[in-house]
């Protein structure tokens, strides 16, 4: 995340932020059957919120559209306006209507975005030399109570079509951030090349931290009583299993709808039946036509659809059922 005094540009990915070894100090209660890993969500959220904070004064927020469904699962738009956000746009070409001094560029580091940041806003505001870059570490982002996920969709390509293994990178600080949260992963096994290259570089950031928050932390040399493996998979090693029908409840919904970001796009009508109330025929009077359905012209509205096990009980039964 970068901010400037009259335009921000996106940050070199992923290093963590100075307040999240602060948040990942407490410890989870070993005694819990289940792990906690709402903590994750209030790490990325409180690192957010830290760097809005750096940036004094009101501030205009320019989006990547890859980050708005992952930060929709960490953050809602009511905290950012109480951290300063005066308004937020879309990262794209073209001349930018910000009212605000500041502006805080917040997106993927790739090289297409940085192109439009620094080619087509930058120049055109003409503020080079106001620039403040800094990083924003959004890792693991809880979906259920047993599912994290870095919503970084286009990891497979980029390894092994682009040849750009900084996802690997990424994924060993994040686990790094879990075992600051929950204790050393007592055991690391793994299948595949890049499984491999995921656990190597695992073992250095033990041996070798990057940030001052993981130097000396108790965690990261006290072996988890919540973990007792952590298992890699490369992609590459089952290739088949992607191209499978699935056959549970939450499976069949992806299938068939499609979910990103733990959301499923629905038509409204789905979600909020219409009401019935006075669609009778009234009585007396000529029939013809009068009980007949219009069916309108343009099509049906949509609305997406948050699906969590929190806040629907028949959705956590179902989820995970096997309907073959």
């Amino acid at each position: 995340m970068l901010s400037a005094q009259h335009a921000s540009h996106p940050s070199h990915p992923p290093p963590p932020s100075s307040s999240t070894g602060e948040d990942v100090a407490s410890k989870v209660d070993d005694t819990d059957v289940l792990v906690d890993i709402s903590m994750l969500r209030e790490i990325a959220k409180r690192a957010l919120v830290d760097a809005l904070n750096s940036v004094n004064g009101a501030k205009t927020v320019v989006l990547d559209p890859s980050l708005a469904g992952p930060l929709g699962l960490v953050t809602e738009v009511a905290l950012l306006k109480q951290h300063g956000v005066d308004k937020m746009f879309w990262l794209e070409k073209g001349p930018l209507n910000a009212t605000t001094t500041n502006i805080v560029y917040l997106c993927r580091p790739q090289i297409r975005l940085m192109k439009i940041v620094a080619g087509t806003v930058l120049e055109e505001e003409g503020v080079f030399g106001e620039l403040t870059i800094s990083s924003y570490k959004l890792e693991f982002i809880p979906l259920e109570d047993d599912l994290v996920s870095l919503e970084w969709e286009t990891t497979f390509k980029e390894i092994f079509l682009d040849g750009d293994e900084s996802a690997v990178y990424y994924a060993a600080q994040a686990l790094i951030t879990m075992q600051q949260a929950y204790g050393l992963f007592p055991r690391i096994i793994g299948k595949g090349d890049a499984a491999k290259k995921l656990a190597s570089l695992l073992l250095h950031l033990r041996a070798y931290p990057t940030y001052p928050s993981q130097i000396n932390d108790p965690n990261l040399s006290t072996p988890s009583n919540l973990f007792d493996s952590l298992v890699i998979v490369d992609r590459s090693s089952d290739m088949i299993t992607p191209l499978m029908t699935q056959l549970t409840y939450e499976g069949l919904m992806d299938e068939y709808y499609g979910i990103k970001n733990s959301h499923v796009e629905l038509d409204a009508s789905m979600i909020n039946p219409p009401s019935t109330a006075g669609a009778s025929q009234p009585a007396g009077g000529s029939s013809s036509g009068a009980g007949l359905a219009v069916t309108p012209a343009t099509a049906p509205k949509k609305k997406k659809q948050h699906l969590t096990s929190a806040t629907d009980g028949l959705y956590s039964q179902l989820r995970d059922t096997n309907f073959a």
